[in-house]
């Protein structure tokens, strides 16, 4: 479906392998996701938006997880 979103697989991403990351330049696929998506709300502003809790409504149980 258009303008929709699914989990994908983290190990597309090439992350730095360490520990001599500097010497070696070397990077080598992720093991995976660190989280699976939900859901996303974007919201579009020609203003800096201070305080994202007065844009979106947030439910009560993503309160009580602050």
């Amino acid at each position: 479906m258009p303008h929709t979103f699914w989990n994908g697989d983290g190990g597309v991403f090439k992350v730095r392998m360490g520990p001599n990351y500097k010497k070696t330049g070397r990077k080598e696929p992720s093991i995976g996701s660190l989280f699976d998506l939900y859901t996303v709300d974007l919201v579009r502003s020609d203003a800096r938006i201070e305080e994202s809790a007065n844009v979106f409504k947030v439910s009560e149980r993503t309160e009580q997880t602050k």
